[in-house]
């Protein structure tokens, strides 16, 4: 988000919104890394979101649960995270079907529950995957939609963490 409170791209270098405003699809922007120097996919993007409405996860998550079938997965009445309104395209496209057109959902995707979590981390250290050596970060930016910041304020680089461009238009 920007000073005024205005959504633009972060991890996304653009999104689209269906005309019924059911449906958002974000292309990824292609040069992003892990702190490792692997890709950032969409796959990353749709395993955290699916993570996070885990209900084995306990996080927060209300404002993933805009997402189709998101209530009944989180509350463990769909056990298929496939039935869940996100979904990888190809290797840079994720949509997301929502229940109800939203119009503050790319403001959801701000929010620091958006972030993009390192699957295979999690996986090898489970609950302390935080607590890793190596574990892998999104960057500065790790958000869908980003929140640029600037502590100290300082001439902008080119590039903003692990390769993500500074602000752009949707």
């Amino acid at each position: 988000m920007t000073r005024k409170l205005a959504a633009h791209p972060g991890l996304a270098e653009n999104w689209e919104i269906s005309p019924d405003g059911r449906i958002y699809t974000f292309h990824l922007r292609t040069n992003l890394t892990w702190s490792t120097g692997e890709p950032i996919t969409a796959g990353d993007v749709v395993y955290s979101w699916i993570r996070a409405l885990n209900p084995a996860t306990a996080s927060v998550t209300r404002g993933r649960c805009l997402l189709k079938n998101a209530k009944d997965f989180n509350a463990g009445k769909i056990k298929d995270a496939s039935l869940v309104g996100v979904q990888a395209l190809d290797k840079f496209t994720v949509r997301f079907d929502l229940d109800h057109p939203t119009a503050f959902f790319p403001d959801v995707c701000a929010m620091p529950v958006a972030g993009v979590v390192p699957q295979p981390t999690i996986e090898k250290q489970g609950d302390r995957w935080l607590m890793a050596k190596r574990c892998r970060s999104a960057g500065r930016m790790n958000w869908f939609i980003g929140v640029e910041r600037q502590d100290p304020p300082a001439k902008k680089p080119a590039l903003l963490g692990c390769g993500q461009h500074p602000v752009g238009n949707h």
